[in-house]
């Protein structure tokens, strides 16, 4: 697949899903920092930050900056005191 069809159907289906609740685990954030290397500070409800990583399909197609509102799944890893997290859907709320 092309970079340009990748691109394309990334933005699609992020563009195209209705907004809804988030699931189970899943929070809704706001970034607070764009730290390089796909990383990101967020800041959760109760005023309590953490890193995500941006998954791969992500990267190079879709951008966030500071004040956007995103959807993070927890991940698990027993090495860290912060509880790492992953970005699974680009800005839900325009700043």
């Amino acid at each position: 697949m092309s970079k340009a069809t990748k691109r394309k159907h990334v933005q699609k289906e992020l563009l195209s899903q209705e907004y809804r609740v988030p699931e189970d685990l899943n929070n809704i954030v706001k970034i607070t920092q764009n730290s390089g290397n796909n990383l990101h500070q967020i800041e959760n409800h109760s005023g309590e930050k953490y890193f995500v990583s941006m998954p791969g399909k992500f990267r190079n197609n879709i951008w966030i900056k500071p004040g956007d509102f995103v959807i993070v799944k927890p991940i698990v890893i027993n090495t860290t005191d912060k509880r790492p997290q992953q970005l699974i859907r680009e800005s839900l709320i325009p700043p």
